[in-house]
């Protein structure tokens, strides 16, 4: 009833702005612009609607949609004939006839056929030099243009040191980037998605050198420039735009050095380039676990990636269009291939409402992980730009291959473990002291291997049609997906408790989990309906279904002779077949076969409530209704069972966006809810207690479905100096799903139960400001403040005989970074000061608050100096208090250095790199929920001094005479 009467009260405000919509027969005209010969895109000409007689009526510049590729003009007609004169330097004028007839009831928009402009042949000045100051960044309409000659930049610099220095611009440990708070969908190459959303293939090769501006826009997604309007699906990008010369030849670099303690890193990136067509080759290999570098704007040393990395990578990307838009071929391979040896030391407190218990671990692990992925997709516009449909085929296919193994060492106290020395020598002996024994509740020592494989392959199709004699639309996708695993995992685990006379407990387990197979097939299908420019209704339809099959053997080899606590067979061996299948775990076993099929029904409008010279104001309802139906065949033990349930949920929608015509300044209101299911699993009656230490109890049938709110109010002002961008984000859930445990205080087991709990709720606000603090925009400053309140609940107890208790945990974080960049002439310094201050507190009487700040402060500079050598440094102290364990509680002051020198007139670029100079590094990670409190350490990579050689080249066509 709720669904039919939303969907009625879109349909009557469609009527009634249909009507007002109809009150002046007149239409959008839109047509593109390009180069006679290249057939490429011409940007910011001007285009003039002359009357038949040549009188102007009308003017723009063809940025209209410039989120699109396509560079539209836009006029608004009425039937008749007209003339389109369009003017560039360098181009011809061209004037160029229209009739306009027809015009359909519900017709808003017509795409015409498009403009080729010649370029002129004769040019009276051959070159131009022009001396200004450079501006580092404008905004261009709707888009914020950096300009990359205005940053000083080390010599053989890569795409990652330029983004870094981007006022407004955050470049994330992991390759994510942000702008202004907002976060940046895709990282672009001259407009195209060419590196498929993997920015650390562009930030790692693509050299500065090449690089002419990088504009930062909201663009319009596939539907939206299809159609040529709005469709909300914009997404914010970062698109790199490349100087003249480097669009069409080769480009590309050899970077190679070596440093101490065995150290090296070999590097090569090249790519060829024409107006149609780009292919690239990348390969990447080093020891120095370069994923980032201290300049980043987040980094810190709890962000250096974990243990001692080894990465090999290669990989190629090509991308192939017509020159009269009809098609375009995009594909790539990557193959990657990580060794890690990583040394873990981690201390937890359990938060119980008797007293806290302290968990001390140390982990030495080695992985070796191999990714292999390959994508690539055809999209087919039989008439170019003019065409009224366009399909889609896209393949792709992935596999997997990871190997851990791993030795850990781990104990539980009542007391805590500061000033407990030498933890690895003493718990790793046989026989424990009496003291020792005495303050434990258990030790354990534990060995593992694990190797699992994983493929997945998928191949959709999609449409997309302008309908005839209207501005309506269809949209038709169809994919389908398979993919397996196969699993195999070994553990020896000997566990001594400690309390009454002590037992010990020593496990050689053997899991099978081969084969796991499944597929998913989704299609969906969409109808806009456009009353008039001011409304059109969206209707949607969504399927999926799916299957998942897994068996899962589990095999308990200590049952058999020789294979007990003194074992000599290393890990990973097993008997003969008929040895070790007699010893398997029927409780603890298990085959499940998952299936699903969903629909959703969904109805959205988009209303331009206002639309003026100053302002526009857009209004999006939505309703989506989903049905669920679930099936679960599930054999365990004495559970053979097929249990099946079907859910209705409704997810409702609502934005308000205001923004002024010249896109400068603007916010947007949302209101959100989403709906999920628990896990089916979660209802069966069945105990899994194949880890010793851990007991979950399934079978719970009332858990309910978990619903979240989510509410957001942003703005951002891009007109004035001072760029400001606050943003305020509220989420509150419903029946969330909890993972409840009762906790064992003599042995340290943990029993777990799953739970529905309210309670859980967030708040974040954050406010960017950034700009010139001075007349000749030397010293730019950019400031992050951020607030973030979460209300945490779990279910949580330590009497065996009763059930848990709601804990509830509230954190509060405060944090403010602050960067200052001053350049003069070809040299620039600047700092840069980051605090972060948490604090918890709890509901427990015995709940000791945390007050835990990190901050950091600094100076960084790039130097020209004598000898054409040029330095680029930064140091920084980065410092923590308040946290439990006291060694954490330190200062480490680092200090980085990079010193280049160019030859054989730049393409030869000698460079030293110094890391952590004065061996001050140390990566430690700190988390906190409902259930405790856990602080990691990791070992590091040494400091060291790289030197290596950086040769680049380019290859240009010759110009013809």
């Amino acid at each position: 009833m709720r669904m039919r009467r939303s969907i009625l009260l879109i349909l009557m405000i469609a009527c009634v702005c249909s009507s007002f919509g109809q009150k002046e027969r007149g239409i959008n005209i839109y047509a593109t612009i390009k180069d006679y010969i290249l057939r490429t895109t011409i940007e910011n000409a001007k285009v003039t609607l002359l009357s038949p007689d040549s009188v102007v009526l009308d003017s723009c510049r063809n940025n209209y949609g410039y989120s699109t590729l396509r560079k539209l003009y836009s006029f608004k007609v009425k039937e008749g004939n007209y003339i389109v004169k369009t003017e560039k330097e360098g181009y011809e004028t061209t004037y160029t006839p229209i009739e306009i007839s027809k015009i359909r009831r519900r017709e808003t928009s017509r795409v015409l056929s498009t403009i080729y402009m010649k370029r002129q042949k004769v040019h009276s000045i051959d070159e131009v030099v022009v001396t200004a100051t450079k501006v580092k960044f404008y905004n261009k309409g709707d888009t914020l243009v950096y300009n990359a000659d205005a940053f000083q930049l080390a010599e053989g610099s890569m795409l990652d040191a330029l983004v870094k220095q981007l006022p407004g611009v955050e470049l994330k440990s992991d390759g994510r980037i942000y702008v202004n708070g907002r976060f940046v969908e895709s990282l672009l190459l001259n407009g195209k998605d060419f590196f498929k959303g993997d920015n650390t293939i562009m930030l790692e090769n693509l050299p500065t050198y090449a690089v002419n501006t990088v504009k930062v826009y909201d663009k319009a997604g596939r539907l939206s420039e299809f159609l040529d309007r709005d469709m909300n699906d914009k997404q914010l990008v970062m698109d790199v735009n490349l100087k003249k010369q480097y669009n069409i030849g080769w480009m590309g670099n050899i970077d190679a050095g070596g440093a101490n303690h065995d150290l090296y890193m070999a590097r090569l990136f090249a790519m060829r380039s024409t107006d149609h067509s780009r292919v690239s080759l990348f390969g990447n290999m080093n020891n120095i676990n370069d994923f980032t570098t201290p300049n980043t704007n987040d980094w810190t040393p709890d962000k250096m990636p974990y243990g001692r990395l080894t990465t090999k990578k290669v990989g190629v990307n090509v991308n192939v269009d017509d020159r009269e838009g009809r098609y375009e071929y995009t594909g790539n391979a990557n193959f990657i291939h990580y060794d890690n040896h990583e040394v873990q030391n981690t201390f937890r407190t359990n938060f119980l409402a008797d007293g806290d218990t302290y968990d001390r671990q140390v982990q030495d692990a080695r992985f070796c992980n191999m990714f292999f992925n390959t994508s690539h997709g055809l999209r087919l516009k039989p008439k170019g730009d003019m065409s009224r449909v366009e399909y889609d085929i896209n393949l792709g296919a992935s596999y997997s291959r990871m190997r851990h193994d791993l030795s850990i060492i781990s104990a539980t106290s009542d007391e805590t473990w500061n000033g407990f020395e030498d933890f690895m020598k003493i718990l790793s002996t046989p026989v424990l002291d009496d003291n020792l024994r005495a303050r434990l509740i258990n030790r354990q020592i534990k060995n593992s291997y694990y190797d699992s494989k994983q493929w997945s392959a998928n191949l959709g199709s999609s449409m997309m049609l302008r309908m005839p004699h209207n501005s309506d639309y269809l949209y038709l996708n169809l994919k389908g997906s398979m993919f397996g695993s196969d699993m195999r995992d070994f553990t020896h685990q000997r566990i001594d408790y400690f309390s009454g006379t002590g037992s010990t407990d020593f496990i050689n387990r053997y899991n099978d989990v081969t084969p796991s197979r499944g597929y998913r097939i989704k299609f969906t299908g969409s109808y806009g309906f456009v009353f008039s420019e001011n409304l059109r209704i969206n209707f949607d339809y969504n399927m999926s279904a799916g299957r998942d099959k897994s068996i899962n053997k589990l095999y308990h080899l200590e049952t058999l002779d020789g294979w007990g606590l003194d074992t000599e067979h290393p890990i990973g061996a097993l008997p003969s077949v008929t040895e070790y299948l007699p010893t398997l775990d029927g409780k603890n076993s298990y085959n499940s076969v998952e299936s699903d099929n969903s629909h959703s029904v969904g109805v959205n409008a988009n209303i331009e409530l206002l639309r003026d010279d100053k302002l526009a104001m857009q209004l999006i309802p939505g309703l989506t209704l989903d049905i669920l139906n679930e099936k679960l065949d599930y054999r365990r033990a004495r559970i053979d069972t097929a249990f099946s349930r079907t859910t209705l949920m409704l997810r409702p929608l609502l934005e308000l966006h205001l923004r002024t015509k010249d896109f400068q300044q603007g916010g947007a209101l949302k209101y959100s809810m989403d709906c999920s299911t628990p896990n089916m699993l979660y209802s069966l009656n069945f105990v899994d207690d194949s880890d010793p230490m851990t007991t979950v109890n399934y079978g719970n049938r009332n858990l309910k479905n978990r619903r979240t709110h989510t509410i957001s109010l942003d703005y951002n002002d891009r007109k004035h100096t001072i760029k400001i961008s606050p943003i305020v984000t509220f989420n509150i859930s419903e029946n969330d799903v909890a993972m409840g445990y009762v906790y064992d205080r003599s042995t340290g087991r943990r029993t777990y139960s799953y739970y529905n709990v309210d309670g859980n709720w967030n708040i974040s606000a954050r406010f960017n400001m950034n700009g010139p603090l001075d007349k000749k925009k030397r010293l730019y400053f950019n400031s992050a403040t951020s607030w973030n309140y979460y209300n945490s609940v779990d279910m949580i107890g330590d009497d065996l005989a009763s059930a848990p208790v709601k804990s509830t945990v509230k954190s509060s974080v405060l944090s403010e970074t602050l960067n200052l960049d001053y350049t003069l002439g070809k040299h620039s310094i600047g700092f840069r000061g980051s605090v972060s201050w948490l604090n918890t507190e709890g509901d427990r009487d015995n709940f000791v608050p945390i007050n835990a700040y990190d901050f950091n402060y600094g100076v960084y500079g790039y130097l020209q100096l004598p000898f054409g050598f040029k330095l680029d440094t930064d140091l920084t102290m980065y410092s923590r208090r308040g946290y439990e364990d006291t060694s954490m509680n330190d200062d480490n002051f680092v200090w980085n250095a990079r010193l280049t020198r160019s030859l054989l007139k730049g393409k030869l670029t000698l460079r030293a790199d110094a890391f952590d100079i004065l061996h001050q590094l140390k990566k430690v990670e700190s988390s906190i929920n409902t259930q405790g409190r856990v602080e990691r350490y990791y070992n590091t990579p040494p400091r060291y001094v790289l030197i290596h050689a950086i040769y680049r080249f380019n290859v240009f066509p010759k110009k013809k005479m």
